[in-house]
């Protein structure tokens, strides 16, 4: 499930792409399907769903540059489109300072998939105020990266 992150934001985040659309990747240390905006000041928000190099189970991500201090588990806010906001608690991932995630789960997490699927904009907040890290992003081929899970993951 350990996907370096450096390798995804060099991935997500090129000129073609941007951090303006949904893409998949299939990389030695791992895949899944995601979007990584970077700011002008070249700091990034990814936003992943992944799995290992050899498919399973999946996990959600968020990672990111910069110097946020945030507790160990962070609180994860994705509000698509602006309706409700969805809530997950995210754990630290081993080996990566600032890469949070939470393992899938279908009855807990299908609804939020569809919604990504379906959607045109999201924001994520991560961390409990006053710590919080907020990112709006678009949705745009996030049906078709989502709907590649299966394919990539075996899911």
């Amino acid at each position: 499930m350990r996907v370096p992150t450096a390798a995804l934001i060099v991935l997500l985040a090129l000129p073609a792409h941007a951090g303006e659309a949904w893409e998949t990747y299939n990389l030695p240390d791992g895949r899944g399907a995601g979007i990584c905006p970077v700011d002008d000041e070249n700091r990034y928000f990814c936003f992943l769903i992944s799995c290992a190099p050899e498919g399973g189970p999946l996990w959600m991500r968020v990672a990111f540059s910069g110097d946020h201090a945030l507790p160990e588990a962070p609180v994860l806010r994705i509000s698509i489109d602006g309706g409700p906001e969805s809530t997950r608690r995210l754990s630290a991932l081993p080996a990566e300072d600032q890469d949070f995630g939470i393992r899938y789960d279908d009855a807990r997490d299908a609804d939020l998939l569809e919604a990504l699927a379906a959607g045109s904009r999201a924001t994520l907040t991560l961390g409990n105020p006053p710590g919080t890290l907020s990112q709006d992003m678009p949705l745009s081929g996030s049906r078709r990266a989502i709907e590649s899970l299966a394919h990539l993951c075996g899911t």
